[in-house]
């Protein structure tokens, strides 16, 4: 039988990238403690800050939510989960996202805070997904719903006087962005990425954070199964197929090759490949990509008119064109 490494008791978790079984409680207070580290480390979160947590709710951004909430009073700042209701239909997926925020809100004691899409906005990622859209925007669902939501959460952040945005993002995503965008070479985006982004505030942009970056999906699924945090069930309707997805089955397919890989990939790239990047290509990117402010909603973009603004026209349009549509068959 495997033992927990610190307390002897039945292990119920086996991590091989750490060579380390532990049981339950000790489990959850490994990915704590761990958490804690990256912010600390990466200085994520200072003393009076206020922090938006971003929660979908699935199991990432509501384990994120818990963590922070235990961490809030030992790093003394100003916790405010933020949601976004997307209107997305299928299996009443929103619907049981927004059910699965507020109950974890109720159980931490904390005001959420939500914003409608379609009320604020006038559409949804149902609009998104339809064809006629699909068609103009030459972008799956799920890459502009990433467009979307990244705004929606600035933007909020910046009208809550707000010091960061805390995003849900593991391990497993960034080493699969990393792998992406290595593979086509984008050095814009490898030279972008980092797991705390500053704010620049003359342009309406907030500092965004990832303090799970340094842990697994998987380990995210445990913790939240030990932990009986209320999530909702399923991917969402519109991922299935993506290049993420694909991604992912490359990326476990190395892991049960060579565990830790994933965090090899990041560690590395933050401590060697990107300093090498920026020495070369650093400032030459930086010149052709200066902020400005949308002329349209007034937050940041490196254009005229932000990605938001532009993928709201279209899916505006979209939605009058098919009710015109609607009317004249009517009348036939």
């Amino acid at each position: 039988m495997k033992r927990c490494r610190f307390c002897g008791k039945t292990a119920e978790v086996s991590l091989r990238y750490a060579n380390m079984r532990l049981c339950r409680d000790h489990f959850i207070e490994y990915i704590e403690k761990r958490v804690l580290k990256t912010i600390e480390q990466y200085k994520m979160i200072r003393p009076n800050e206020r922090v938006v947590a971003a929660v979908s709710g699935g199991k990432d951004s509501v384990s994120l939510l818990h963590i922070l909430a235990k961490l809030r009073e030992k790093l003394r700042f100003d916790l405010v989960p933020l949601h976004i209701d997307l209107g997305i239909s299928v299996d009443d997926f929103s619907k049981r996202a927004l059910e699965a925020f507020r109950e974890n809100c109720k159980e931490l004691d904390i005001d959420g805070i939500v914003i409608s899409l379609k009320d604020e906005y006038g559409f949804t990622i149902d609009n998104v997904a339809s064809r006629s859209v699909r068609r103009r925007l030459r972008r799956p669902p799920c890459s502009v719903c990433g467009t979307i939501k990244r705004y929606l959460f600035n933007k909020a952040g910046v009208e809550l006087n707000a010091d960061r945005v805390a995003t849900g993002h593991n391990l497993t995503d960034e080493a699969i962005f990393l792998l992406q965008n290595l593979i086509d070479m984008n050095l814009d985006a490898l030279l972008r990425y980092d797991p705390v982004l500053p704010s620049v505030p003359d342009v309406g942009l907030i500092s965004k954070i990832k303090p799970l970056f340094q842990i697994y999906e998987f380990e995210l699924e445990l913790y939240a199964k030990f932990r009986d945090l209320k999530i909702v069930s399923g991917a969402c309707p519109y991922r299935a197929g993506s290049t993420l997805s694909e991604m992912k089955k490359i990326l476990d397919e190395l892991e049960n090759l060579r565990p830790g890989v994933s965090i090899v990939v990041v560690r590395n790239f933050l401590k060697k490949l990107k300093p090498a990047l920026e020495s070369k290509y650093g400032e030459q990117i930086k010149r052709e990509v200066p902020l400005r402010r949308c002329s349209i909603c007034n937050m940041a973009t490196p254009l005229d008119i932000c990605a938001f603004c532009k993928i709201r026209d279209v899916v505006l349009s979209e939605m009058r064109g098919n009710a015109a549509k609607d009317v004249s068959r009517a009348h036939q």
